[in-house]
């Protein structure tokens, strides 16, 4: 089977193929997905976050992300860390108007005293409103050293072709801090 049916499905479908006439009508094999976003909660924290997702028609796929912090710990002074995981994930249930996946791996904190390992599940969906809005919702929930991990993500985005522009809220549990951001970025699918 293969990921994608119809060039015509395919835009419904997020986009993930232009449906313009230079494309070609046989379905992919592959789905490549970059995003990049930047989230800001008005006080202590700011982060530059990167996500790369590869995926084939079986619907099994890995999934990566990169956080970059950046922590107004005493005013004058910051912190900058990294935080990420990477999952193996499977696309469990898809239509014209939805696409979910869920999956698990690691997670990982990197800071200038230390680093912190530990496990990761996480569930995405994406919601094919309508032509060319997309709602998507991210929840990642899990161990880091001996804290607990929970980041649910919503977002809206308006789709042109193979890219898309969105926004939304931002939530990041990791023990004793909290960040809740507005995150405004973009997605280019392939």
């Amino acid at each position: 089977m293969k990921l994608l049916h119809r060039v015509s499905v395919q835009a419904r479908h997020g986009g993930q193929h232009d449906d313009g006439p230079t494309l070609p009508s046989d379905p992919y094999d592959w789905l490549f997905q970059a995003k990049t976003a930047y989230a800001e909660n008005f006080g202590r924290f700011g982060r530059v976050d990167t996500t790369f997702q590869i995926e084939g028609a079986h619907r099994f796929g890995i999934d990566a992300e990169f956080n970059y912090w950046r922590d107004s710990v005493i005013s004058g002074k910051t912190r900058d860390f990294w935080t990420g995981d990477a999952n193996l994930m499977f696309r469990f249930a898809q239509n014209e108007w939805l696409q979910t996946r869920a999956g698990f791996g690691g997670a990982w904190l990197e800071d200038a005293v230390n680093s912190d390992y530990g496990f990761n599940f996480t569930y995405k969906a994406d919601l094919f409103i309508r032509d060319p809005f997309i709602l998507s919702g991210e929840l990642d929930w899990g161990t880091l050293g001996d804290e607990s991990l929970f980041h649910p993500r919503i977002t809206l985005g308006a789709q042109w072709h193979r890219a898309e522009l969105f926004i939304g809220a931002d939530y990041f549990d990791i023990g004793p801090t909290q960040a809740t951001s507005m995150i405004a970025g973009g997605r280019f699918w392939y």
